[in-house]
């Protein structure tokens, strides 16, 4: 280990923190999309794909359209926007 000289210590500390606070993986962040989530930095991939309701899903009604839309706005558009809607069952 080596000695930093006093005169530096509040540098380098104030380094890593600076450092920690943009590369730790445990650092709260809040969501890249914009759903206002505060989470931590290592579950941001995990929400974005399955949490987020600002993520973009594709229409999951049985044999339904092939369209996009924020997962926010599925229910809308299954139950009235979806050409398919008037099909039997739903799949999800």
């Amino acid at each position: 280990m080596f000695h930093i000289p006093r005169f530096m210590s509040t540098a380098v500390c104030r380094l890593v923190h600076f450092c920690d606070r943009l590369f730790c993986r445990r650092r709260k962040v809040l969501c890249p999309v914009g759903c206002g989530e505060e989470l931590i930095a290592q579950y941001t991939p995990g929400h974005m794909k399955s949490h987020c309701r600002l993520r973009f899903v594709k229409c999951t009604l049985n044999g339904g359209c092939t369209e996009t839309f924020r997962e926010c706005d599925r229910d809308a558009h299954e139950k009235y926007d979806c050409p398919c809607r008037h099909r039997v069952s739903k799949s999800r």
